[in-house]
């Protein structure tokens, strides 16, 4: 009798082991075509999903973001207002009609500073962050070198070159965007209003923001577009979700499309780990709706046990058997 209990246990604990043990894990956002891409939580700055996120690479009109950030900062200092009107200079209005064929500048015309963020967050004009520049640090030239100093006190690994990003080795990650995004949005929280504009006019023109996803999801309000025949199609985007927001960037991407269906991979990715996070899910209490993908995995470890078992339970059942049959046949004799 005691044999038997013993050899049921064994089997028991046997047919347990061949259950798969269940491990909580992220669902992958599909194949991405982008070079490089990283995902952060804005409140915390946790990296929810990364990839080639600290490789180098030309980042295109995402070099205005920093030409945004220190037009703030000079409004933040009482340097000017968003009513401040700034002049062009001949250069600027050659940039703006010769060159960039973006939003074009009057001769001797000037614009208020809240004009210039509108045209570098929607057309993206490259003629307007030169004269930005000139007017904050009196050449492009100067002004770049507070682009550099301003990237090392956020503490970017970034080069920048020109005020605009159509040429010159404008070099950062994907993380160095990811961070400066952040830092603008918790800095200078009015980017949103500008980064999130549908349109606005601009002399007879309505320019619309290229940021197309701004137009497919209310969540998402911004954030900058960037492309170039040498860096490709890159795009940093928020979204705000359920009281949290998240910061997308990728870069490299092949097309304007593929960088679009990029980050809007990663924003739902980003928004189910946060989801599974607050969550605090354990294996064994997953709800129906839970935006993760439980695995089922077959752990070494178990099959070892699992091997060990099932011997000693052979071994036990073939004593057993014997034992019985044993038994049997002195019966049938008798």
């Amino acid at each position: 009798m005691k044999k038997r209990t013993i050899c049921a246990c064994c089997v028991l604990l046997l047919l347990l082991s061949l259950f798969p043990v269940r491990t909580a894990q992220a669902r992958e956002p599909v194949s991405l075509t982008s070079q490089a891409a990283v995902v952060i939580d804005y409140e915390s700055g946790e990296i929810l999903y990364s990839q080639n996120m600290d490789i180098p690479l030309i980042a295109a009109s995402l070099t205005k973001l920093m030409t945004a950030y220190i037009l703030f900062e000079e409004i933040a200092a009482g340097n000017l207002t968003e009513e401040t009107l700034i002049s062009v200079s001949p250069h600027v209005v050659h940039i703006s009609t010769e060159i960039d064929h973006r939003a074009p500048f009057s001769e001797g015309a000037s614009y208020t500073v809240d004009t210039f963020f509108k045209l570098i967050f929607l057309p993206s004009s490259n003629a307007a962050t030169i004269a930005v520049a000139e007017y904050i640090s009196g050449t492009e030239e100067a002004f770049v070198t507070r682009m550099n100093e301003t990237a090392q006190r956020l503490d970017m690994n970034a080069q920048y070159e020109t005020a605009h990003g159509l040429w010159g080795d404008n070099l950062k990650s994907a993380y160095c965007v990811a961070i400066l995004t952040k830092n603008l949005i918790q800095t200078h929280p009015a980017v949103l209003a500008y980064s999130s504009l549908e349109s606005f006019r601009f002399y007879d023109t309505e320019y619309s923001n290229i940021n197309r996803l701004i137009f497919d999801s209310e969540e998402i309000d911004g954030f900058k577009t960037g492309a170039t025949a040498t860096a490709g199609y890159c795009l940093a985007t928020t979204a705000y979700r359920g009281g949290q927001r998240i910061i997308a960037v990728t870069m490299n991407a092949p097309s304007r499309d593929d960088a679009f269906a990029d980050s809007q991979a990663l924003l739902d990715y980003g928004f189910a780990v946060l989801e599974y996070h607050n969550a605090a899910i354990t294996p064994d209490d997953t709800p129906p709706d839970e935006p993760a993908q439980v695995t089922e995995v077959f752990h070494l470890h178990v099959w070892i046990v699992a091997a060990i078992i099932g011997i000693i339970a052979v071994v036990i059942g073939i004593g057993i058997f014997v034992v019985v049959r044993s038994v049997f046949r002195k019966g049938e004799e008798q």
